[in-house]
């Protein structure tokens, strides 16, 4: 090779980068990388103050306080420098986090909707405003008392209700009971800490829970500058008109289930004994019930005020827990006992004026346990069982339920694809042995997020609809759209 080639293949090779590969006199020449440090002069100053004043030994007292003054200094300014770098990644993503809870907060299985019981007028029982409850995305994570302490008053975030307020509308006092407002309420699970001496035990049914409501909006947010500071004991009053509280809460606990994934992350509106509104939600192994601030009794009563789902026994003791046929597999157990799993309550229905009542039927929702396992292509041309809707009573003449073909007692939803058709359908099997078809079915994938296999009734202007499993998404259906053959 030249010398002249010499030169000018060294000249290339400090000038670049990265060398393209290249064949000279029939040599392959492989792509070589020069490697250059990353420079961060970020705090530099500081750091070069404490660097300046090391020395091997030290004796003069001043010297350790300009040292100690050095460190502060480098610390505080890598503190400062490395909250600003964090902001700045997570600020490229903004689109995405927001994306990211909203996807979750559109999951419907795990939030539940529906007018709540209003007492009674000349002509019956009634319905409220249209509510919706929103379970906070971080139930699961909770999984010990401890973690409820370290939050202070007025607790950790567990749900969000909306009230909506249309024309008309006016707030009973079912609502204002819970300090349900129009708008958005923020719901507070609390726990004060312990006497020093008196640790909680492990039982979060002996937990001495309560719970808090305040109120946000656009653009106000649930949590304010002034949360999360010890309450004091006693403390039953409101501040600057922003929490009220507490409220009677009742941790519901099957000693059966004893593991913080036995209850769903979800939250759900529900019944008391007495017919009022409760708010339900996931609380470390357990499913708390927060009761109206009617509540009697005092709280280690207020457990006898927790409704028992219907049809189950209830076992004695000094909790509220429910027996299942013997015989009952574990699994199906679990989705009945524990409230989330399943919903229920009294089918609502519009009378002659339009005004929304209780129909007096009450109707459960049960999700077959072995519908968390089936994806999509188990569907496919076959049926499978999802959920049970049994109906406690005959259904409301010419109301929907009845046209949509449902029977009192046990009717078996069954979910199929139709590959032909490209349609998701329902077959129900009713409790006299015949089947009722629905067309109506919507199949709704949530991306990027697992969808819990409980099973809940929707609500809609024309009654209540199902939300079912069906494989990781959400379908809903009802017998609005008529049968098919």
């Amino acid at each position: 090779m030249s010398t002249p080639l010499l030169v000018m293949i060294r000249r290339t090779l400090r000038k670049s980068v990265i060398v393209t590969t290249a064949v000279v006199m029939g040599c392959l020449v492989t792509p070589v990388e020069v490697v250059v440090g990353q420079t961060d002069s970020t705090c530099a100053s500081q750091i070069l103050a404490f660097r300046n004043l090391k020395t091997p030994v030290e004796h003069a007292d001043s010297v350790s306080v300009d040292r100690l003054r050095a460190i502060q200094g480098m610390l505080a300014c890598q503190d400062t420098a490395d909250d600003n770098a964090a902001s700045r990644r997570r600020n490229g993503f903004n689109a995405e986090s927001a994306r990211l809870i909203k996807m979750y907060l559109e999951i419907p299985e795990y939030h539940d909707e529906g007018r709540l019981p209003a007492g009674s007028d000349g002509t019956g029982k009634l319905l409220g405003p249209v509510a919706a409850i929103y379970a906070s995305p971080f139930l699961q994570g909770f999984t010990r008392s401890g973690q409820i302490i370290e939050h202070g008053f007025p607790g950790m975030l567990a749900a969000i209700v909306v009230v909506e307020r249309r024309i008309g509308d006016n707030l009973p006092a079912t609502y204002s009971n819970l300090f349900l407002r129009f708008g958005v309420n923020c719901i507070w699970l609390h726990l004060p800490p312990p006497a020093a001496a008196t640790p909680y035990g492990k039982d979060v049914a002996k937990l001495p829970l309560s719970a808090y409501v305040s109120y946000a909006g656009d653009p106000a947010e649930c949590r304010q500058g002034w949360m999360g500071k010890t309450l004091p004991a006693g403390f039953n009053f409101v501040i600057q008109n922003a929490v009220r509280g507490p409220l009677p809460v009742v941790a519901v606990r099957d000693d059966a289930f004893r593991h913080p994934t036995d209850y769903p992350p979800v939250a759900r509106f529900d019944t008391d004994a007495s017919g009022n509104p409760v708010l339900g939600f996931k609380c470390l192994d357990a499913f708390c019930e927060v009761l109206p601030r009617t509540t009697t009794g005092g709280p280690t009563q207020a457990w006898k005020a927790v409704r028992a789902p219907t049809g189950l026994a209830p076992v004695t003791g000094d909790r509220p827990m429910w027996s299942v046929p013997a015989g009952t597999q574990p699994a199906a157990a679990r989705v009945r006992v524990i409230k989330g799993w399943h919903d229920e309550q009294d089918l609502g229905v519009r009378d002659d004026n339009y005004v929304w009542r209780p129909s007096g039927v009450t109707a459960t929702i049960v999700p077959n346990p072995g519908a968390a396992m089936l994806d999509s292509a188990s569907f496919h041309a076959r049926w499978h069982n999802v959920a049970t809707i049994t109906l406690h009573g005959d259904p409301p003449a010419n109301s929907s339920y009845q046209k949509w073909g449902l029977q009192k007692g046990e009717n078996t939803v069954n979910l199929g694809y139709n590959p032909a058709r490209k349609l998701w359908l329902v077959r129900v099997l009713r409790p006299d042995g015949t089947y009722i078809n629905w067309s109506h079915v919507k199949r709704t994938r949530h991306f990027d997020a697992s969808v819990p296999a409980t099973a809940r009734f929707r609500w809609t202007g024309i009654d209540e609809g199902i939300w079912v499993p069906c494989g990781n998404a959400c379908c809903q259906s009802d017998g609005g759209g008529g049968g098919f053959q």
